[in-house]
């Protein structure tokens, strides 16, 4: 009841309306006249025959087809003969945003109204709760048509948009975030689904319109921007964990003892993204940004308490890390709380940036790689069979939710799928509820919502079975199966694996290959396999790029400039809502092909997987010539 009431209060508030008025158009056909009704969204056969007091009968014998469906912006010929005269001086109704709605006037009761309509009282009083003051002349009430009895339901079926979504309503939600979800507004939801007046329901079926989004010249969204805090000069911090001491100790035995020094991951990836952070900033500079680093090595949480007290660390206008989750989870309250933009190179949590509007994320995470996935799956050129497969494991539920959302929203149509797997099941048989979803006609995207490594190999071996000579197979998974190695190379490559991957390092690049020359020259040695030298790169490269064209509020512009790709990065930044922090959405599609990985669409770039040995060997530079050359971690100006 308590929802019934509220949707009804939402629609009379926030509803534009719009009244359908009879028509004063008359259209002479042969001997006959007729008015000329144009449809609305929302208008039914029987709102239409009572507003103009011409039965049903006689609509569809002048407009054969009609009970076929109304379309929207379709003539209705309405015989002026046929009109019931003695009804249509009786009060008749209007058509306001989709409902049959009646103007009560002096001297109407609440009987004659509910008898007028074939309704009930009690049906009058339930869709009307102003009537609980008593029935007044001008009030206006709603005439639930779902619930006339002896109408058919062709009758009462509304004119929709030429593209709308069909939406099961879900346990728990609620009109507000279904209209979220589709980027519609409640009132545009409410004109063509009639039978909400008497609540949103579980399980209720309701069409979506589908909004084009209009086109909005892009100087007059310019035009309504902050200005640009540009500044003559800019300071950025960068927190690494070069772990610098340890290295030292360790370093100082291994040469002692006629070894090599074996540095830690952390170490060498700090050093190498620091190389590439500082090739940008050079870069730059030679472009006229003036910028004053400072590099700190944290590896932590007490370095950066004690870090945090320094009153200098607040001149800054952009941090850069730290690495570390909960290192960088302090650092991001700091910046809030400083109104400082602090940059994620790694990912992390994406509730960090819940009510976060300083931090920006690089990575796409699970659930945006999941909604990324369905979209490109929804724009391939061929007709599909999508299936979503998934486990009953509950860490997959936001994930499994994100696509359904996702594909309602765009319109994507598939299939859901669960398989499990007992502890003693080693028969490497195809599930029965995936064979039969599986269409010998289409192209079968099965997308597998899982980062489990021992159930992908288990349900790999079981899809195994399944006939490809017969069946067209692409499987789409996330960017954490590039690390998983349980699912056999084989398997990949016989189901078209795809993978949505943050980023993707292509040797083929000329861009590449020119960094790495540069490089190699600077230091002696090239970027490793790992990927953190142009990571540093990009990182650096894109962000300052923005500071120096718009200043510290460089982030309004994210909505309106196109993607930005680097060395191995898609920069596409969106906030994830309002007030909270930005997300980069940029995402490469990689396909196995030929035991390679391969760029969906691009079949020259490749994402060549060797290893450092075979790169020197080919260079001509010994893997110990690898060994890094830390920087000591200080404070250094760069202008």
């Amino acid at each position: 009841m308590i929802k019934r009431l509220l949707l009804i209060v939402i629609v009379s508030i926030i509803s534009m309306q719009v009244f359908a008025q009879k028509s004063e158009e008359i259209r002479k056909i042969g001997r006959t006249k007729y008015y000329v009704h144009t449809v609305q969204q929302g208008h039914t056969l029987y709102a239409i025959s009572k507003m103009y007091s011409v039965s049903i009968e006689e609509i569809t014998i002048a407009n054969p087809g009609v009970n076929d469906g109304l379309s929207i912006g379709e003539e209705v010929l309405i015989p002026i003969k046929s009109i019931d005269k003695k009804e249509a001086k009786s009060n008749p109704p209007e058509i306001e945003d989709g409902q049959l709605i009646h103007t009560v006037v002096q001297g109407e009761t609440l009987y004659g109204i509910a008898k007028k309509y074939k309704v009930s009282i009690e049906e009058l009083t339930k869709n009307n709760p102003q009537l609980a003051e008593g029935l007044q002349p001008g009030m206006k009430l709603l005439i639930n048509q779902q619930t006339i009895p002896d109408l058919e339901v062709k009758s009462i079926e509304p004119a929709l948009p030429d593209n709308y979504i069909a939406h099961e309503v879900l346990p728990k939600e609620t009109m507000y975030g279904i209209s979220k979800m589709y980027d519609v507004e409640i009132s545009e939801i409410v004109e063509i689904n009639p039978q909400l007046s008497d609540g949103l329901k579980e399980g209720m079926i309701i069409n979506i319109p589908i909004i084009e989004s209009e086109v909005v010249d892009q100087d007059v969204l310019i035009a309504t921007l902050d200005r640009p805090m540009i500044k003559k000069g800019y300071k950025l911090a960068l927190f690494l964990p070069f772990q610098s001491a340890s290295i030292d100790s360790t370093a100082l035995k291994n040469l002692a003892a006629g070894l090599t020094p074996d540095y830690n991951s952390y170490s060498v990836a700090s050093v190498e993204f620091y190389n590439g952070f500082l090739m940008a900033v050079d870069s730059l500079i030679q472009k006229g940004l003036t910028i004053e680093l400072s590099v700190y090595d944290v590896s932590s949480d007490f370095e950066i308490q004690k870090l945090l007290m320094d009153p200098k660390l607040k001149e800054n206008d952009l941090f850069v890390g730290p690495f570390h989750y909960s290192s960088f989870q302090l650092m991001a309250e700091f910046a809030k709380n400083n109104n400082i933009k602090i940059i994620s190179p790694i990912n992390h949590p994406n509730k960090l940036l819940v009510n976060n509007p300083s931090l920006l994320e690089c990575e796409a995470s699970d659930i945006t790689q999941v909604k990324e996935i369905a979209k490109f799956i929804n724009g391939m050129d061929s007709i599909g069979n999508t299936l979503m497969l998934s486990n009953f494991d509950y860490k997959n539920k936001p994930l499994c939710d994100e696509f359904e959302r996702q594909a309602r929203r765009i319109g994507l149509a598939y299939h859901s799928v669960s398989v499990e797997f007992s502890e003693k099941e080693f028969e490497l048989v195809l599930p029965e509820n995936l064979a039969v979803k599986l269409d010998s006609t289409k192209v079968n995207r099965i997308f597998i919502v899982s980062n489990d490594e021992g159930y992908l190999s288990r349900l790999f071996d079981r899809m195994n079975a399944i006939d490809t000579s017969k069946f067209d197979i692409e499987v789409y998974g996330l960017n954490s199966w590039l690390k998983i190695n349980q699912i056999n190379t084989r398997y990949k490559v016989k189901y078209n694996v795809t993978i949505a991957v943050s980023h993707y390092i292509n040797y083929n690049s000329a861009l590449l290959n020119k960094f790495i020359s540069d490089y190699r020259e600077l230091h002696n040695t090239i970027p490793s396999a790992n990927g953190f030298a142009f990571l540093g790169y990009d990182v650096a490269y894109y962000h300052l790029h923005k500071l120096l064209l718009h200043g510290t509020n460089f982030q309004q512009y994210f909505s309106i400039e196109d993607a930005y790709e680097g060395l191995q990065s898609i920069f596409a930044y969106e906030q994830i809502q309002s007030g909270s922090g930005y997300e980069n959405e940029g995402l490469f599609f990689l396909r196995y092909k030929d035991f390679e990985l391969v760029r969906v669409g691009d079949n020259k770039d490749r994402l060549v997987i060797i290893q450092e040995s075979d790169i020197y060997e080919n260079d001509g530079i010994s893997p110990d010539s690898l060994a890094p050359s830390l920087p000591e971690p200080m404070i250094i100006e760069r202008r």
